[in-house]
């Protein structure tokens, strides 16, 4: 019974654990988990989304502000005002046989002010006119945050390009590692071979060494394929933020586009690249740049307009009843002009700054069109390679079937030898691992090319 009820136990263990690893991750799967949580990525989101913030900030420049100013002040020793007896003259009565009175009559005190004092000012500021510089700068930060757009766009493009990449890598991958594991068993049936014919005296010891060596370079390959496994499951994992293992990733083959000649993707990357793009904006955004420092020159008056409802006293508007008493109450509009005239050619350094950033980043652009075409020729001179080199082992490949097959005949029908069998399919699974190997370069190559122009997501 307890064994029965251990063999349960073992079993729903397994099946859990079978369960837990069931899960199986599609390249667009992959892609999903990366834009949730690639860091790379957030900072991109989050600068675009500053960038547009300010877009906002800059067409708000162009808009009337209201602020709000206000002081309020005790006065321990309030003003006053003091009247001498006498100071306005005498009131003479005489002729109606009243007195003669001094004007006061005695010194009299007025308070200017209570012990508090209030000042609430309501401003509107208007631009009327500044040469250009507040579209200029509008313009500029749209240009921007076109760029912060178009950055964010790259940074997706180059998460799915390494997911494809990896993906593809990790599917040859496994094919070399097949194609390893059978090299490693043919390698030790001709071991076993050679120990029998060293130990009979039909080979000399050089011969069965080799055969040792042979075993020991296969299961070096094996592990060298595994580390680069390995690497390729870490780039995933990173990338994705989500631990893998190989079994968790759905590897599948890829069929190719066939690529045009250069001068086309060339044409096609000038169009689409995302650094070319975002130095379109750049440039723009230099332009409006040096026109604001050309209407910030000397004797552009700028114009605004101004606007203060404002009142001081020593009662709180509304709430004391004397306030309205008091009458202080204004509105003051103004027309402001300002006009630089002279800084010691701060101005005028400033916009020759303006205009040697410019020609920097059309420099810039020219500079990364070069190499971006230079790239493209490169990688399309590789793909060629690539071709032959895959025509090349999928010959070799057909012709090691057709050697097999007659080895194998040779040998079962007992005119052949069992061991050049066994080394005609070592050939066969070389040239595999070969063709693998040669299909990875390709395929690395194509999508690094379908970045380049932008169009990875077609």
């Amino acid at each position: 019974m307890k064994k029965l009820f251990l063999l349960i136990c073992l079993w729903a263990i397994a099946f859990f654990y079978v369960g837990a690893q069931s899960e199986i991750y599609s390249a667009d799967e992959l892609f999903e988990m990366a834009l949730e949580n690639s860091q790379a990525l957030a900072e991109k989101t989050a600068r675009e989304r500053a960038a547009r913030y300010r877009v906002k900030e800059a067409r708000s420049k162009g808009a009337p502000s209201l602020s709000f100013e206000s002081t309020m002040s005790y006065i321990s020793n309030p003003d006053t005002l003091t009247v001498d007896a006498g100071a306005l003259g005498v009131l003479d009565l005489s002729g109606l046989g009243g007195p003669i009175s001094p004007m006061p009559a005695e010194d009299t005190v007025f308070t200017m002010s209570g012990n508090t004092y209030y000042d609430f000012k309501l401003i509107v500021d208007q631009p009327v006119f500044t040469w250009g510089k507040i579209y200029n700068a509008l313009q500029a930060t749209k240009e921007g945050a076109a760029a912060a757009s178009i950055d964010s766009m790259k940074m997706r493009n180059l998460l799915k390009t390494e997911i494809l990449i990896n993906s593809l890598t990790l599917h040859y991958l496994k094919e070399i590692e097949l194609a390893i594991s059978k090299q490693s068993e043919i390698a030790a049936r001709l071991k076993n071979i050679a120990e029998d014919s060293y130990n009979n005296g039909m080979i000399l010891q050089t011969e069965f060494l080799e055969s040792q060596e042979k075993l020991r370079e296969a299961q070096l390959s094996k592990n060298i394929i595994l580390e680069q496994i390995n690497q390729v499951v870490l780039n995933l994992t990173y990338i994705t933020g989500r631990e893998l293992t190989p079994v968790m990733i759905e590897t599948e083959d890829i069929d190719l586009i066939s690529v045009n000649s250069w001068e086309e993707v060339n044409r096609e990357a000038i169009e689409n690249n995302s650094d070319l793009t975002m130095l379109r904006h750049s440039i723009k955004a230099e332009e409006y740049k040096t026109r604001i420092q050309k209407g910030k020159y000397y004797f552009k008056p700028d114009l605004a307009f101004h606007m203060e409802l404002s009142y001081s006293g020593s009662y709180f508007p509304f709430i004391q009843p004397e306030w309205n008493e008091e009458n202080k109450g204004n509105i003051t509009l103004t027309l402001g002009i300002k006009a630089p005239i002279a800084d010691f050619g701060g101005m005028y350094s400033a916009a020759r700054a303006a205009e040697e950033e410019l020609k920097a980043t059309r420099a810039s652009f020219e500079y990364n069109r070069k190499q971006i075409e230079k790239y493209i020729r490169q990688i399309i001179y590789a793909m060629e390679l690539n071709k032959l080199n895959i025509d090349y082992f999928e010959g070799r490949i057909e012709t090691d079937r057709q050697m097999i097959d007659q080895k194998e005949k040779e040998w079962r029908s007992g005119y052949g030898d069992e061991s050049e069998l066994l080394m005609q399919q070592v050939n066969y699974y070389s040239n595999i691992i070969l063709l693998n190997q040669e299909l990875i370069k390709q395929k690395s190559n194509y999508f690094k090319l379908k970045n380049i122009t932008g169009s990875v997501n077609n």
